[in-house]
């Protein structure tokens, strides 16, 4: 299981003026010959959606218009609950995959 979970680990940093996250990735661009390009984005905390047992879910967007929702898991809460913090990031890399959001949409 943690295998997989490594595929969804990101390159991140924290910053706190203003307040927001850098996510850093790389993909190819095939105007360069299919070599990968340094991607930084940019997300800004804008409130909480909701919270569980384990953990607050926020919305993040980005300045040109993205959004997504983050789940943060405080894993000395889930260890403190007896729930394995590693099950729940299986689920929800799982659910973040497209195929499956398509499905449950289409």
């Amino acid at each position: 299981m943690d295998d997989d979970l490594d595929d969804y680990k990101l390159d991140t940093t924290w910053h706190q003026d203003p307040s927001h996250i850098v996510h850093i990735s790389f993909q190819r661009d095939p105007r360069h010959q299919g070599r990968k390009t340094k991607i930084e984005n940019k997300w800004y905390c804008r409130g909480e959606l909701g919270v569980g047992s384990c953990g607050v879910v926020h919305l993040e967007t980005t300045e040109d218009g993205g959004e997504r929702a983050v789940k943060c898991i405080r894993k000395t809460i889930a260890t403190r609950l007896k729930i394995d913090y590693r099950r729940e990031l299986a689920a929800i890399s799982t659910f973040s995959k497209i195929k499956v959001g398509q499905s449950l949409y289409s």
